[in-house]
């Protein structure tokens, strides 16, 4: 009876259990890939435990009539600057506010690409002019979204969740967007200044494109996998030692 008690205790204890962890990526902190000049590379990427993020940046400047996606540069700014991280598309002059991730002309958006699935907790940036934006995961085939080549609304068509658009509110001097349900998951985020064509995912209204920029700063994501929660072998045996001396306490008062 003693030995059936112990077994199913421990069993109890070393279960499968799903583990939320929170992870923050600064992106002054990142890795610069692909030099294209001063203060000027393709990619950032970053790693934090098992899972890592790459970030590129696409803005619809190709074709002759400027609708098919290329991939721009990322500027990180000083302090100085207003700090965060911008964006020059092949057609922006580097300038206030092309530098940053902007719709001025063209709709640029940034692709956060994780090797595990996340949720956004939250996106905060250092500046901004205006403050309607577009956040959107990928929801599609298991080999991930195909930008380069395709248009805005092409890429529309290959998969994607609407998250949140618009009204980037000002918190403690940075500004952030929240979404307090997180509902979803996803390895392949879009965040951009508001782009109407992902305007069907939402119902939120009253978003205007053509003068939305903003200078990214850091995003906080949670993942959520099921991993085996196993005691030490320590702490096994002091749950094992008092379980046998429970037992043998009421052995003695029977």
């Amino acid at each position: 009876m003693l030995n059936k008690l112990l077994v199913s205790v421990i069993a109890s204890v070393a279960v499968n259990s799903a583990v939320a962890a929170t992870q923050t990526w600064d992106f002054s902190t990142a890795n610069k890939l692909g030099s294209c000049g001063y203060n000027c590379w393709s990619s950032f990427q970053m790693t934090q435990g098992t899972n890592t993020l790459t970030i590129t940046g696409w803005a619809d400047t190709g074709g002759s009539s400027d609708h098919i996606l290329e991939q721009g540069d990322l500027k990180l700014y000083q302090a100085s600057s207003g700090g965060g991280l911008g964006m020059l598309n092949q057609d922006d002059p580097d300038n206030n506010p092309q530098h940053s991730v902007d719709n001025v002309s063209d709709s640029d958006m940034l692709l956060l690409s994780f090797t595990e699935a996340v949720s956004l907790e939250e996106l905060s940036w250092t500046w901004q002019t205006s403050n309607d934006i577009s956040v959107v995961g990928y929801t599609g085939g298991a080999g991930g979204p195909s930008l380069a080549g395709n248009t805005w609304g092409q890429v529309l068509g290959q998969g994607w969740s609407g998250y949140n658009h618009g009204d980037a509110a000002l918190s403690g001097g940075w500004y952030q967007v929240l979404e307090p349900s997180a509902s979803l998951t996803s390895k392949y985020w879009l965040v951009g200044a508001y782009n109407a064509n992902f305007s069907s995912l939402t119902n939120i209204g009253n978003l205007y494109g053509g003068n939305d920029g903003f200078k990214f700063s850091d995003a906080t994501t949670t993942t959520s996998n099921p991993v085996n929660e196993v005691p030490e072998p320590g702490s096994m045996a002091l749950f094992a030692l008092g379980i046998l001396g429970l037992a043998r306490m009421r052995g003695r008062t029977s």
